[in-house]
């Protein structure tokens, strides 16, 4: 996770803490009944600076997360990418997982997803092993 993102995060949850501590104290207020402000007036701040920041919060939250995700599949589908220039556009999951370090899992859900969208074939050989076939 790059620096900008860490402060994004931090940013969102510090937002989210901040909503949560405001609609805390509004709701405390109103029902103690020490509010020196009307209802719509409490209302008001609670939807202002409260639950606009939670879901300010919690939307910065899931869009990071989201771009992370698509970049570490973008690295993904280079490493294999590689692989696949190296071994002259044959592979399996086993070769792309072993020359690249990544876990037989994940180097399955990679290839299949480059099957999908149609930059491979997918082959059984004669002993039953997956092989992935990519035009160079």
């Amino acid at each position: 996770m790059r620096f900008g993102e860490k402060l994004e995060i931090a940013a969102a949850v510090l937002m989210g803490v901040f909503g949560l501590v405001i609609i805390a104290g509004v709701l405390i207020q109103i029902l103690e009944g020490t509010s020196k402000y009307s209802p719509t007036s409490d209302f008001l701040l609670g939807v202002l600076f409260g639950i606009l920041p939670l879901a300010g919060g919690v939307l910065l939250y899931r869009r990071v997360r989201r771009t992370v995700a698509g970049r570490q599949e973008d690295e993904r589908e280079a490493a294999v990418l590689r692989v696949v220039r190296q071994r002259k556009g044959t592979v399996t999951a086993v070769d792309v997982a072993a020359d690249c370090g990544m876990s037989m899992e994940h180097a399955q859900e990679t290839l299949d997803g480059l099957q999908r969208h149609g930059f491979c074939e997918m082959d059984v050989s004669d002993v039953g092993t997956v092989v992935y076939r990519f035009r160079l």
